[in-house]
């Protein structure tokens, strides 16, 4: 289906009512001037985030409430699916993304197949609590284990995007 809509940015969202429309604000922000959607892809969160999101008067925003086979990875596989934009953003909506870096991974797109951004790389910041990054090092560090992977401190990435 052809499109003009440049970016599509898929947000996962469970129990994210206090964030959904301060994240779409960024969002939008950061992608002024340029065609986008945001797709809000709501796991049916009991505070109701999809609801709240309805209530944003947006064209560009749309929302997916999902009420069956939930889960974080099926939240963004039917956002790709129902994506239109010809670059392809998801991100946490806990505000712990800044939407400001989704220029500069569209920006490396041009050049390459997929940008991944990282807390945990040169320049990445990670302005979670103390107890959140130990916590995210240790389920890190237990999933390489298990996986029998050798990791380079950057595998958790804050956005993956790509075209």
């Amino acid at each position: 289906m052809e499109t003009n809509i440049e970016v599509t940015a898929i947000l996962p969202t469970y129990n994210e009512a206090k964030n959904i429309i301060p994240l779409v604000n960024k969002i939008h922000t950061a992608l002024e001037g340029r065609m986008k959607e945001i797709l809000v892809v709501d796991d049916n969160s009991p505070d109701r985030t999809w609801e709240i999101a309805k209530t944003i008067e947006d064209k560009n925003v749309r929302v997916i409430r999902r009420t069956s086979d939930r889960g974080l990875v099926k939240s963004i596989k039917e956002g790709i699916k129902e994506a239109k934009g010809k670059y392809v953003v998801w991100m946490d909506a806990d505000l712990s993304m800044p939407p400001e870096a989704i220029p500069k991974l569209i920006e490396q797109l041009r050049h390459h197949h997929i940008a991944v951004g990282s807390r945990y790389i040169k320049g990445g910041r990670d302005l979670r609590p103390a107890t959140r990054k130990i916590t995210s090092r240790m389920v890190n560090l237990a999933a390489n284990i298990i996986a029998n992977v050798v990791s380079n401190g950057s595998n958790t990435p804050t956005f993956r995007s790509f075209f």
